[in-house]
């Protein structure tokens, strides 16, 4: 708990020479800026995670596009030797 020396002079109402009222006044705009912190910062969450899923989808979009690209490199590989073969003979 507080003991008696915690407190400076001033009536009961004072906390560290400021009015009561005053302090009220200091907590209400405090606690109303953090919660706009806190919705803020919420916002910007929820955009963070949108924009990870879009990112998501996108990694696995090129890579199912570069999966299909190097599958017909494959064929088209052993197709285009055969075509240069043919040529040369």
């Amino acid at each position: 708990g507080r003991s008696r020396k915690d407190r400076v002079g001033g009536a009961p109402g004072d906390v560290l020479g400021i009015d009561a009222g005053e302090w009220g006044d200091e907590n209400r705009r405090m606690v109303t800026e953090l919660k706009e912190q806190q919705r803020k910062l919420k916002k910007a969450l929820e955009e963070q995670v949108k924009v990870s899923r879009e990112t998501a989808k996108m990694a696995r979009w090129v890579k199912q596009a570069s999966a299909r690209m190097t599958h017909t490199d494959a064929i088209d590989d052993p197709l285009s030797d055969i075509d240069d073969d043919d040529e040369l003979m």
